[in-house]
């Protein structure tokens, strides 16, 4: 370390930090967020009851895709798209299709890409399987990562894909990649891809924030709703129905009985809720911390108040 003009400067040079972005920080930037990364991997890890290398920390759920298909290219390896493509966040879609093709036509290893809970519609993809292992399971968890479908989610990828601002609430800008064992004592590309994309320059606050909230909060979501035949009733009063009704989930999407815009029939504003034009569906989703013994916590008041909101022309919430 030296000093110039009253400032403290890491021995680092300006091709790696700019000098008047590092002058910010009394430790060398890099250095600080190697320390910041690892004690986030080992909090999460110990959050999750799993070896703490199995974690990667990446920006985002995009990230950690665009990284499985960069280790797909150096691997020689085809990715399938498994389920309807519905099923897949709509920024992944198109991506998705020009990879298909038939598995009768591919001579080389292959990788299954699951998306565990579609966020267009909540349904689940009830065909990830692990019990074939001459491929790899590679599973968008971004929908159910931080619920209840955690340790599903785990334990049925070899690798899983999530964000930490969602579900799980670490901070915006972060996310993770979770390996199987297996690939973690194996010399896979994807283990190596994974550490390219872990190890590129990240925002030091964001990683401060993540690690501040998760030893200060509970993170994850205990949200859940139940929706019964009185709720149900109103919803198809509505000429609505719930696509997804599983209480593991904080949420429910719904769409028209009739052939008509999700709009038409719900056109005021949405508290906790999002339209999916393309899919012609809204989901109101929810999170709460729990406590105690059960740590659920039923929102179906909160998503029923949201509904009569939505339906009315003109309402303010």
């Amino acid at each position: 370390m030296f000093l110039m003009k009253g400032r403290i400067f890491g021995m680092i040079d300006s091709a790696a930090m700019n000098p008047l972005l590092q002058q910010q920080y009394e430790t060398p930037y890099f250095r600080a967020c190697a320390r910041e990364r690892e004690q986030l991997r080992s909090t999460i890890a110990d959050s999750l009851g799993i070896y703490r290398g199995r974690v990667f920390i990446t920006s985002n759920t995009s990230s950690g895709f665009v990284g499985v298909l960069g280790a797909a290219t150096v691997a020689r390896a085809c990715v399938h798209p498994q389920g309807a493509v519905f099923q897949h966040f709509p920024g992944y879609r198109q991506i998705l299709t020009d990879l298909g093709h038939s598995w009768s036509d591919c001579c080389r290893s292959r990788i299954d890409f699951h998306t565990h809970i579609a966020p267009t519609t909540g349904l689940i993809d009830e065909s990830i399987s692990l019990s074939s292992r001459d491929h790899k399971v590679v599973v968008d968890g971004a929908q159910s990562f931080g619920t209840a479908l955690t340790a599903e989610l785990i334990e049925h990828s070899d690798v899983a894909l999530a964000p930490l601002h969602k579900h799980f609430m670490g901070a915006p800008g972060l996310g993770i990649a979770i390996v199987a064992p297996a690939i973690i004592s194996d010399d896979s590309p994807l283990l190596r891809v994974l550490t390219v994309v872990e190890q590129g320059c990240v925002a030091l606050e964001i990683l401060k924030r993540a690690n501040g909230r998760m030893a200060t909060t509970n993170v994850w979501n205990y949200a859940t709703l139940n929706i019964s035949s009185c709720e149900t009733q109103v919803i198809d009063d509505l000429g609505l129905e719930v696509i997804n009704d599983d209480r593991r989930l904080p949420m429910r999407c719904l769409r028209p009985i009739s052939d008509i815009p999700v709009r038409t029939l719900l056109p005021g504003p949405l508290v906790n809720g999002r339209h999916f034009e393309q899919d012609n569906t809204i989901r109101f989703s929810y999170w709460r911390t729990g406590s105690g013994d059960r740590p659920d916590v039923d929102c179906t008041d909160d998503f029923m108040d949201a509904l009569r909101v939505a339906a009315q022309p003109g309402a303010t919430a």
